[in-house]
């Protein structure tokens, strides 16, 4: 089974998912009340283990946004929602 915990706005969550036996983590970009940026984003991700994924959620946002959030923010994969 894999598993991904969404919704990730610390790094004491991060490393509690990971903990706890997640393959993924997800980062919501979209307006949302768990919504980060890609500096925090950033932040978090440099310090997981290098087998985690991490994903960036968007909705509705431009392809070329949704490049730039995700590099900027260091994800290795992106979930897209909307059109």
């Amino acid at each position: 089974m894999f598993v991904k915990i969404c919704g990730i706005t610390s790094e004491e969550d991060a490393l509690l998912a990971v903990a706890m036996g997640a393959d993924a983590v997800g980062f919501i970009f979209a307006p949302s009340a768990r919504q980060v940026t890609p500096t925090v984003v950033y932040d978090i991700t440099r310090r997981l283990p290098p087998e985690i994924l991490t994903v960036g959620v968007f909705k509705d946002e431009s392809a070329r946004r949704v490049i730039d959030k995700a590099n900027q923010a260091g994800v290795k994969a992106v979930q897209l929602h909307g059109r």
